[in-house]
């Protein structure tokens, strides 16, 4: 266990940063389709969270880019390791 201690630092990162509840929660990149198909099924009744859709959006295309670039640099080893 090389980083045996983290897990108790994962704990305070939260009270370090001070965000708002609504930050912490749009930071869930689910939460743009969930508010998205609320919004559509209500007729748009419920009110949309801009702020945290636009969060949520910008994180998967962060986090899709990431996959493909790590995917890409370790292609070519992928077959050896299986």
């Amino acid at each position: 266990m090389k980083y045996r201690d983290f897990r108790f630092v994962i704990l305070f990162i939260p009270q370090f940063l001070a965000l708002s509840e609504a930050w912490w929660y749009s930071l869930n990149p689910v939460v743009g389709v969930i508010d998205g198909f609320r919004w559509c099924l209500l007729g748009g009744e419920s009110q949309l969270y801009m702020a945290g859709f636009l969060v949520s959006l910008g994180l998967t295309a962060l986090f899709l880019w990431v996959g493909i670039a790590h995917f890409r640099r370790t292609e070519r080893s992928f077959a050896d390791l299986l």
